[in-house]
C-alpha cells in the first residue's frame, strides 16, 4: 500500500506555490497603481504668501531730529558802576522768575543826585528861554513904535533865544539820561524764564558791562531742522499753512510747532536745507530747553505708489511679485515715505495691482513657477 503522507505534503506544497504566485501578482499590480498615481499626479510649486498691492496716492510723513532752543537767551550785564546791596532770591541759578521780577539792585544815591542835578539844570534852561524871549518880544515891540534900531535878528534877540532853545532840548535829553541810569540801578528780569547762572554777590562793586547773571526764556521755543534734499522734495508746501508735531526719543506727543520760515538758503557745513518753526502748543513740563526731540512733517501727496509692510523689502532693496502667470517678478524699491512698519513705494509703471511676496527669499530667481496664496496686510 502507498504511504498516504508523502501525498498530503504535496498537497500542501501545491497550495503554497499557488498562494505565492497570487501574492506576487497583486504586489505586480498594486507597483502598476502606484506608477499610474504618481504619473498622473500634478508638480508641486513652491507656495508663497503675497499681499494685493493696489497702485494709488499716498502722502506720507517727512521725520527729522531737531534740539528745543529758548527763543531769548540773555546774559544781563550791569549798566552803570556801583556797589550791589541787594541780591534777590530770584536770581538764584535754578530759580524761575517772571517778566519784571527785581533780581539785583546797585546802590543808587549818586544817581539819584545826578538827576536832580540834572532837573535843576532843566529848570533853569526853562528859564532861560523864558528871559530870551521876553528881550525878543520887547525889542520887537521898541522897534515897532518907531525906534531907530533896524530889525535884525541880534535887535531882536534871537540868536540868544534859539540858543536857550537847544540849552532846553539838551537839558530834558539829560533829565532823561539820568531817569534811565536811576531805573539801572535795579537789574530786572526782561522775559519771564530761568536763571542758569549768577556772576555777582552783595557788597561786590561792579562796572558798567559786567556780567550780572544768564537767563533763558521757559515760554516761547523755537526749532530749526535740517533737512536733505530728498527730503526737502518730499515737504508738502506752502508752509505757512502746516504744522508739525513733536515726539520724544521714546515717540511720546510732546506738543504742536509751526513752520515759520525755510528753504532760503544751504547750511554751508551740512549743505542741507533748514526748516525754522516755533511751539504753538506743549503739554506743561515736557517741553524743555536743550531737549532733542523728533519732528514729524507733512509730506506731500505722490501719485502711483504702493503701501507695503517692510518684510516685503529684501536686503537688496528688491520688491518680488507674482505676475498673472505664477511666475516671480522683482523691481528695485524706488522708497519715498517710511511709515513704521510700512514702506510706500514708486510702483512700476505697467502695474496698477501687484501680488507682493510678503516674506521673500534669498534663493528667490526671476521667473520661479510658484503656488501663490494671498493673505491680509497686517
Amino acid at each position: 500500500m502507498t504511504d498516504p503522507k508523502p501525498r498530503g505534503r504535496w498537497k500542501w506544497l501545491l497550495a503554497a506555490i499557488v498562494i505565492l504566485g497570487g501574492v506576487l501578482v497583486f504586489l505586480d499590480e498594486l507597483e502598476d497603481t502606484a506608477d499610474i498615481a504618481e504619473a498622473i499626479k500634478p508638480p508641486s510649486f513652491p507656495l508663497v504668501s503675497v499681499i494685493s498691492a493696489q497702485s494709488s496716492s499716498h502722502a506720507g510723513k517727512v521725520h527729522g531730529f531737531a534740539e528745543i532752543k529758548p527763543r531769548w537767551s540773555a546774559t544781563l550785564s550791569a549798566a552803570v558802576s556801583g556797589r550791589i546791596i541787594e541780591v534777590s532770591d530770584h536770581s538764584l541759578a535754578g530759580e524761575q522768575v517772571k517778566q519784571g521780577d527785581s533780581l539785583i539792585r546797585i546802590e543808587d544815591s549818586n544817581f539819584r543826585f545826578n538827576l536832580a542835578q540834572a532837573q535843576q539844570r532843566l529848570s533853569e534852561a526853562e528859564l532861560a528861554l523864558v528871559q530870551a524871549k521876553n528881550k525878543s518880544e520887547v525889542a520887537r515891540k521898541q522897534i515897532a513904535r518907531g525906534k531907530t534900531i533896524e530889525a535884525t535878528d541880534l535887535a531882536l534877540h534871537l540868536p540868544q533865544m534859539r540858543i536857550a532853545e537847544h540849552a532846553l532840548a539838551a537839558s530834558k535829553v539829560q533829565v532823561e539820561a539820568a531817569r534811565e541810569q536811576l531805573r539801572s540801578t535795579v537789574i530786572t528780569a526782561p522775559f519771564s524764564g530761568f536763571v542758569t547762572k549768577r556772576d555777582v554777590s552783595p557788597g561786590q562793586t561792579v562796572t558798567a558791562g559786567q556780567a550780572l547773571l544768564s537767563l533763558v526764556d521757559d515760554q516761547r521755543f523755537d526749532l530749526e531742522v535740517s533737512l536733505g534734499n530728498a527730503d526737502w522734495m518730499l515737504l508738502s508746501k506752502p508752509w505757512d499753512r502746516h504744522t508739525a508735531k513733536l515726539f520724544s526719543q521714546t515717540d511720546q506727543f510732546l506738543g504742536t510747532a509751526r513752520i515759520r520760515r525755510g528753504g532760503g538758503f544751504l547750511d554751508a557745513q551740512t549743505r542741507q536745507r533748514k526748516l525754522f518753526l516755533e511751539v504753538i502748543e506743549a503739554k506743561p513740563g515736557l517741553i524743555q530747553p536743550g531737549a532733542f526731540v523728533k519732528v514729524e512733517l507733512n509730506g506731500r501727496e505722490i501719485e502711483q505708489t504702493l503701501r507695503l509692510p517692510e518684510s516685503t523689502l529684501t536686503r537688496e532693496g528688491d520688491i518680488w511679485y507674482v505676475d498673472p502667470e505664477n511666475r516671480l517678478r522683482r523691481f528695485k524699491a524706488d522708497i519715498s515715505y517710511r511709515e513704521g512698519a510700512h514702506v510706500v513705494v514708486r510702483a512700476p509703471e505697467t502695474s496698477t495691482t501687484l501680488d507682493v511676496v510678503r516674506n521673500p527669499l534669498g534663493s528667490f530667481l526671476p521667473g520661479l513657477q510658484v503656488s501663490p496664496r494671498k493673505v491680509e496686510d497686517q
